[in-house]
């Protein structure tokens, strides 16, 4: 087949206003920029040329861009990804991008200029209810702080006079643990109230890279394992921060359910099929109730000796119910429990 038509709308592809276009060579650096591009940046050829890819992106993005040139040199031939360009004057410019390996070891960019998903308006009483959880979570930290301080105190001066006055004791200490849950319970209310419409990223997520990212935020305790078994091909649209936020909560409650020295194993997964992706996270810990379940996801519904602030799984739900999906859990006690997050396709 000739190649002769292809070659004649190249020209026309590589002048066209609203179409992106740059080559970069093997080393990764950009040889040729199309008018599209420089109008996007809001600079010349050579000046881009000039850019490093530090200079043409948000720092944040570099590992995105890591990962899809590493895609290409494992043998991919084109790898799609969302990055934020940085203009000229500093502005943010927000893209879908494609990359195309070329033969010669060069590669070709498409970038597809794109806009935030809009947020929907959010009702004035809903508005102000957020406004307000936000400004007492701050405002109560140090009133609270202060209180668990002083409990504390109090109960290491009074060490001597507390001598058989186990009921004095019994209320310092009571004070004391009731302050931190409490401080626990605003910090995770702002973290609630915060919660936004998710931002839907253009091109899908490696599921098995957010789980990743979650964990690096999760102190793990010893004798539990967790089992990233998330293959790498399930992918999913979505909002990456929340997402990597809901993981959070579920392996720091799947770390916290387990018997005291015995060892136990997380297990997170992952199916695509039926037009939904299944994200699964399971542990083999002492389980819960069926009376607890009921309000599993419940604001300040905590279950458990090492239960906390009882808002991680109600954090958990907003974000699966703002991408469209649902939250589920099952569980026993003395048999685990298996957490299920379900995203529409």
């Amino acid at each position: 087949m000739s190649t002769e038509p292809a070659a004649a709308w190249w020209p026309l592809l590589w002048h066209a206003e609203a179409v992106c276009l740059a080559v970069l060579s093997p080393e990764r650096r950009y040889e040729q920029v199309n008018e599209a591009f420089c109008r996007l940046l809001e600079a010349d050829a050579e000046t881009l040329c000039g850019w490093s890819y530090e200079r043409l992106g948000h720092t944040l993005d570099l590992d995105t861009e890591l990962d899809a040139f590493a895609r290409l040199d494992a043998g991919a031939t084109v790898v799609a990804y969302s990055r934020r360009f940085c203009t000229a004057r500093g502005d943010e410019r927000h893209a879908a991008v494609q990359v195309i390996a070329g033969a010669d070891g060069r590669f070709l960019q498409l970038i597809t200029p794109t806009t935030l998903a809009t947020r929907p308006e959010v009702p004035e009483a809903g508005r102000r209810l957020a406004e307000l959880a936000v400004a007492l979570g701050h405002d109560a930290q140090e009133p609270i702080r202060r209180i668990s301080v002083t409990a504390g105190l109090l109960g290491e001066r009074l060490g001597d006079l507390l001598v058989g006055r186990e009921r004095e004791r019994s209320l310092l200490e009571g004070l004391a643990s009731q302050a931190a849950t409490l401080g626990r319970q605003w910090r995770g209310l702002v973290q609630y109230a915060r919660i936004e419409s998710p931002v839907i990223d253009p091109v899908p997520w490696a599921l098995q890279r957010l789980v990743q990212d979650a964990l690096a935020h999760v102190v793990v305790p010893a004798g539990i394992v967790v089992r990233n078994a998330v293959t790498e091909h399930v992918r999913l649209y979505c909002d990456r921060a929340q997402v990597t936020t809901a993981l959070v909560e579920l392996l720091r409650n799947a770390c916290a359910g387990h018997a005291e020295g015995r060892p136990s194993v997380v297990t997170v997964t992952a199916a695509q099929g039926a037009g939904t992706c299944v994200l699964t996270v399971a542990d083999d810990g002492v389980g819960i109730a069926a009376e607890a379940r009921v309000r599993l996801f419940k604001l300040f519904s905590a279950y458990g000796p090492a239960a906390g602030a009882g808002v991680g799984l109600a954090v958990v739900r907003a974000i699966v119910a703002g991408h469209g999906g649902q939250a589920e859990a099952e569980s026993s006690p003395g048999s685990g429990t298996t957490v299920r997050l379900t995203f529409p396709e």
